[in-house]
């Protein structure tokens, strides 16, 4: 079985402890990678991160609660959905992903899809990915920047060429959100500095990895800001993956579609690509 980023598949459980949901299927967003089998000499991995709600996601919950190395037969069906063909990292001179509170799953095998396609080019000049993901919760803030740094040291990729910034809004504060890193100054690229001035105005700040990870403490990113600024200077080719709830999502929709305007008089061209979920 093989699937592009982003995609997902509907699972059907076969077990008798799930109740009446093992007779319904389920969606879920697939967060690896596939691969050649041949190439790395084993089937690829599908893995699913779950955020335990209510129904079924519940009963998963406390049956992992019970026993962690739970094992289930399932049917899948799919893969859905998910990035174009042509919406390859290879394509774009800089890759933009945006993602909040569950939309966090989606987003990693987007950026580990970048991280791959740049580890097999041989000039990087050009090529710059940002990573942007808030959330409410301290813990998955945590998740999230080892996921992330988990990636990032599978392949070999300069740390000039992606930067990630965590905002943990569990404790925001009535203010104007803050721009993610690399605000400071128009530029076509992507920096992994932090603005000094977050520090200044109260707001924790931790940098984790010599690569580029930082968690905000936190107001929210100012998504059109960073938008704009991204897409402000300079001829280039820009993808835009997003993923979060529908605040989120038209803030970043009417950005880009801010940026196509620009693209008219010399901007940046910019391709979106959006996913929501209840």
């Amino acid at each position: 079985m093989s699937w592009r980023p982003g995609q997902h598949v509907f699972i059907r459980f076969f077990s008798p402890q799930l109740g009446l949901h093992c007779l319904t299927a389920h969606p879920f967003t697939i967060c690896s990678l596939s691969h050649d089998p041949d190439k790395v000499g084993k089937a690829s991995e599908i893995v699913f991160y779950v955020k335990p709600r209510h129904g079924i996601t519940a009963r998963l919950a406390k049956i992992a609660a019970k026993s962690p190395v739970f094992s289930q037969t399932v049917l899948l069906e799919g893969p859905y959905g998910g990035i174009s063909d042509t919406a390859s990292p290879a394509e774009f001179d800089t890759v933009l992903v945006i993602a909040g509170g569950s939309g966090g799953g989606f987003s990693l095998a987007i950026v580990e899809e970048a991280l791959r396609v740049y580890g097999n080019m041989p000039d990087l000049q050009q090529r710059n990915m940002q990573v942007v993901f808030a959330t409410r919760n301290s813990k998955v803030a945590e998740w999230y920047r080892e996921e992330i740094g988990d990636r990032v040291s599978m392949y070999d990729v300069p740390d000039k060429r992606i930067s990630v910034s965590i905002h943990d809004t569990s404790l925001e504060q009535a203010e104007k959100p803050v721009s993610a890193p690399g605000d400071k100054e128009p530029s076509n690229e992507i920096t992994d500095e932090i603005e000094p001035a977050l520090s200044e105005k109260g707001h924790d700040v931790a940098a984790t990895n010599k690569h580029m990870s930082t968690v905000v403490h936190g107001p929210r990113p100012d998504l059109p800001r960073l938008i704009n600024t991204a897409t402000s200077t300079g001829s280039h080719r820009m993808a835009i993956f997003a993923c979060g709830p529908a605040s989120m999502l038209h803030d970043v929709r009417n950005a880009a579609a801010e940026a196509q305007k620009r693209a008219l008089r010399g901007g940046a061209e910019v391709y979106l690509h959006t996913e929501s979920f209840s």
